[in-house]
């Protein structure tokens, strides 16, 4: 019995002694490796110059107060998680009020080195400000990066605030971090809630960014020089509401030049300008993006304004409003002239220009677009004041007998463009187009539409031409190369071409690849699946020896009902393998190319 209690005893030891050992407290330097299960930082923490620090899968990182962790000049930080075994920042802070004054001051990165990687992580309840120091402490809640360029993947970031920029993410003054795959939910800022970058090229790739706030730019902001890249990213119910000159309720741009592209814009609300894009002295691109459902006073889906002259193309901008102002769809002003191509501007609404509206020295290049369907007091299609847009192998067909209204020292160069009541100049014509619902939306051309081979016919309008049969368009275009009136006519059609993605409702309750349709194919069909929860997507295609033929989807992709659109014009005819894999799903199918 004496043996069994001291046994017993010696056991108690060992497991209070196995407890304490799982839990470490920290401040001041620290590097090596952290492998406990819980780290509590009691006090600023810094990763010294030129040293490393290792926190491995599993690690909990509690702050006891507004402690911020430094990455100083050239130290690395290695913070590699498992999609199961995440590594996550927290504070005691949950509320908002709590958050301000007891959050986390975030992770700082300073010069630090490019090989630094935060990699399914959690940042939660990271807040930047500062009462008494200097103003970058007010920017980027949970990751600031400063002349650094670490890669942030496969993090999730919530409730995080700034005072200044970034809720999430700053980058400032060359910082060009890799972001990709993670979540951005429900964070606050000025401006940027979700990422914000000043004079800085980060690559912002496949991410979600939902349910964020800020006065401008509620989720991704830029300014100052600043050309991220920002593609392939679900950015959906964001609120840029803080005054009556909020603007952007997706993205937003201030004398910077992002390139936007393949992006999903839905759902977003500025109280001022652009409700899913709001940009200013702007010159950059806007391509191949969707862009529905949001609202604003002043430019629904698209604010262009101050000396913006990008390249706005392939763009789906439909279903968006602006209540009893100005430009449903897209809104053109004060000296912005940019070249407006094959994009779709439907179903949109406003008081004045329900599809377009522009005014003060703005003189935009629209070519091949589709303006249809769209509902306004005045100017259902297009609305101009002060200035003399260029339209020509457009099809413009609306609810109103006033397409088109001009007000005051106003003009118009219509030419070739189907236009519904009629409009004088060249080559214009008032017929029905005679849609028809294709892969990519309801407003194909029929075969016998009156706008195929309408258009302008120089030959630099030509549609792209097949290879397979000289002479004749290749699809999305119809009839021979000669210019199609809308938006899959002229030379930008081909920019609809390859893989085209939507997401839609409802919401399902498991896995699910589909037969693609229709099957056999030529050459573009539709692969349609379901997911239950959002989670890494990989969709591939493969020729029957198992080699890769093409990468439709590699990345984060949200709960829901998503249709991809496969082109295979530069394949051989015959049998072709779909193997889609999500989470733990894989699934496959069969699909046959005849042309």
């Amino acid at each position: 019995m004496k043996n069994l209690h001291l046994l017993l005893i010696c056991s108690l030891v060992l497991i209070i002694e196995l407890t304490f050992a799982e839990a470490i407290y920290v401040s001041g330097d620290v590097a090596g490796v952290w492998s406990a299960d819980t780290v509590f930082v009691t006090g600023e923490i810094r990763i010294p110059p030129d040293s490393s620090l290792t926190i491995e899968p599993g690690v909990y990182i509690w702050f006891n107060s507004h402690y911020k962790m430094i990455v100083d000049s050239n130290a690395t930080l290695m913070a590699i998680g498992a999609e199961t075994d995440t590594i996550r920042f927290h504070s005691s802070a949950w509320y908002a009020y709590e958050i301000y004054y007891g959050g986390w001051h975030g992770i700082r990165f300073l010069n630090a080195a490019d090989e630094s990687t935060l990699k399914y992580c959690q940042f939660i309840n990271g807040a930047a400000y500062a009462n008494y120091g200097p103003n970058e402490d007010k920017n980027g809640g949970g990751v600031y990066c400063l002349e650094s360029n670490p890669t942030i993947s496969n993090c999730l970031f919530t409730n995080c605030l700034a005072d200044y920029y970034g809720g999430g993410i700053y980058c400032q003054d060359q910082s060009d971090p890799h972001i990709r795959n993670c979540c951005f939910d429900d964070n606050v800022a000025n401006v940027g809630a979700a990422i914000h970058c000043t004079n800085s090229s980060p690559l912002i790739e496949n991410n979600e960014i939902i349910n964020n706030y800020a006065i401008d730019g509620a989720g991704i902001g830029c300014d100052e020089a600043a050309a991220p890249i920002i593609t392939s990213n679900y950015i959906s119910d964001n609120l840029a509401i803080g005054s009556y000159s909020s603007d952007g309720g997706g993205i937003w741009s201030n004398w910077a030049n992002p390139e936007i592209y393949s992006n999903t814009i839905i759902n977003n609300v500025a109280s001022g300008s652009g409700g899913g894009i709001f940009v200013r002295g702007f010159n950059g691109v806007i391509m191949d993006n969707i862009i529905h459902n949001n609202t604003t006073i002043n430019g629904g889906g698209i604010c262009c304004g101050t000396d913006s002259n990008p390249i706005i193309s392939n763009n789906e901008v439909i279903g968006n409003s602006a209540g009893n102002y100005y430009g449903g769809g897209i809104m053109f002003y004060d000296n912005s002239s940019p070249i407006v191509n094959n994009n779709l501007f439907c179903g949109n609404t406003a008081y004045s220009g329900g599809g377009i509206w522009c005014r003060d020295d703005s003189y935009p290049y629209i070519i091949n677009c589709v303006i249809a369907d769209n509902t306004a007091e005045y100017g259902s299609g297009i609305y101009v004041h002060s200035c003399c847009p260029e339209v020509f192998n457009c099809v413009i067909r609306n609810f109103s007998t006033q397409e088109i209204f001009l007000d005051w020292a106003a003009s118009i160069n219509i030419t070739y463009s189907n236009i519904q009541y009629g409009w004088f100049g060249q080559g214009n014509i008032d017929e029905d187009p005679l849609f028809i619902t294709g892969p990519f939306s309801d407003y194909h051309l029929g075969p016998n539409s009156p706008c195929v081979d309408t258009g302008n016919p120089g030959p630099q309008y030509d549609d792209p031409e097949d290879p397979q049969n000289p002479g004749f368009a290749l699809w999305p275009a119809l009839g021979t190369i000669r210019n199609d009136m809308g938006v899959y006519g002229g030379d930008g059609a081909s920019g609809w071409l390859g893989v085209k993605e939507k997401e839609r409702t409802p919401l399902p309750n498991g896995f699910h690849l589909y037969q693609n349709f229709p099957n056999p194919f030529n050459p573009v069909t539709t692969i349609l699946f379901e997911l239950p929860v959002a989670t890494h997507v990989t969709l591939q295609v493969f020729d029957v020896q198992g080699r890769v033929v093409a990468t439709l989807i590699d990345g984060w992709r949200t709960v829901g009902i998503h249709e991809v659109t496969f082109e295979a014009s530069g394949l051989a005819s015959g049998v072709y393998l779909y193997s889609m894999s999500a989470g733990n799903f894989e699934g496959s199918g069969k699909m046959i190319l005849l042309k």
